[in-house]
């Protein structure tokens, strides 16, 4: 009876453990994450974003299959796809750590305080002592599960897309704006699904540190019903009937535009706490000032009285000084070589001057 006991009790444990396998993986795609600052709520399941939604007006975007994917020397890594490592929530941000190999991909999400938009960004670490070349990174692709009525690309390098959500039946009352820091967005829609992504085509060393690609942010608006022109007409463009100019133009709601600025100014690096000043002396043809004699000196100093008596305290150096850099040294196409770097730049070029242990020359 003992041994029976002792074989059942085996069989027992080896069916629990059986189960608890099979059950793991259910288990940990039924995993969600939220993430809410109070102006946006992103929920998360075990691959990534599945919903963004505005707490209150209960609008939302919702998402299907979000994954992205970078190249790396011609090899393709797609997540979901790599052996997932883990998954660490916290209070700002999810990360998602994949194992390609000898490297490591991260998917970060964050949403910040006071932030209406979730950003998504791609982190690879290369082996100890590697280089490698990054081709082409995916950000974001995913399946829109919400409708869209319009769509607007803007043309103009901002690397942001314009969704106007809902059916075109009433017209919608809110929208997402999905924009790639960075000038190069290659934005695709097909159907229901949508991809962003960009070909860095870079070398990248493991010396450098971890591989951070440009962020996307996906953020939430409720439109204000006030459209403006989504681009100005040229200011040499002669118009006979104002009233007219932007029929049949794209235009985009005030509250689109309000969206993007507070994304931009959510990465500002400097915030001045008051407007800055700066003198621009080229248009005073300061170029043609020649600082490397007396006469050129006197003749600079007198336009920085000049700028200090209407209140600057910035401006830039842009005057000619052929003691250090003669106009007929110059290498470049425009012929303002020797204006840049305080005069100092055919010397830069050359190798001639070190910036980090040269003097400065008398003259400048």
């Amino acid at each position: 009876m003992t041994m029976n006991h002792s074989l059942i009790s085996n069989r027992t444990l080896l069916l629990a453990a059986f189960c608890l396998s099979l059950l793991a993986p259910a288990s940990r795609a039924a995993e969600r994450f939220n993430l809410d600052n109070g102006d946006v709520s992103a929920d998360f399941d075990a691959a990534g974003l599945v919903q963004l939604t505005l707490p209150k007006g209960k609008q939302g975007l919702a998402l299907a299959n979000d994954s992205a994917a970078l190249t790396v020397n011609g090899e393709k890594l797609v997540v979901p796809g790599l052996k997932l490592v883990d998954v660490k929530p916290q209070k700002e941000s999810v990360t998602y750590t994949y194992q390609a190999g000898d490297k490591r991909l991260q998917v970060v999400y964050e949403l910040k305080p006071g932030w209406q938009f979730v950003s998504k960004q791609l982190i690879l670490t290369l082996p100890p002592g590697s280089t490698s070349r990054v081709d082409t990174v995916e950000v974001f692709r995913a399946e829109l599960e919400t409708p869209v009525a319009r769509e607007h690309k803007a043309s103009n390098g901002s690397g942001a897309v314009f969704l106007r959500l809902g059916e075109s039946n009433p017209p919608p009352k809110f929208g997402a704006f999905l924009a790639l820091q960075n000038p190069f967005l290659k934005w695709e829609r097909k159907d229901r699904q949508v991809a962003m992504a960009y070909a860095p085509d870079l070398e990248w060393r493991a010396a450098y540190g971890p591989f951070a690609s440009d962020r996307v942010c996906i953020g939430l608006y409720t439109l204000s019903g006030v459209d403006l022109p989504a681009h100005n007409i040229g200011e040499w463009k002669y118009v006979r009937e104002p009233q007219r100019v932007f029929e049949g133009q794209p235009m985009l709601d005030w509250a689109e535009f309000d969206a993007v600025t507070r994304c931009v100014d959510a990465f500002a690096l400097h915030r001045p706490s008051k407007s800055l000043r700066v003198h621009v002396p080229w248009c005073e043809n300061d170029y043609q000032v020649d600082v490397g004699t007396p006469e050129g000196r006197v003749e600079w100093k007198r336009i920085l009285d000049q700028v200090a008596a209407v209140g600057c305290e910035h401006t830039l150096f842009t005057p000619a000084n052929s003691a250090v850099a003669p106009l007929k040294d110059n290498a470049d196409a425009w012929g303002w070589e020797n204006c840049l770097w305080l005069g100092l730049g055919q010397k830069i070029r050359k190798g001639e001057w070190d910036i980090a242990k040269d003097p400065i020359p008398p003259s400048i």
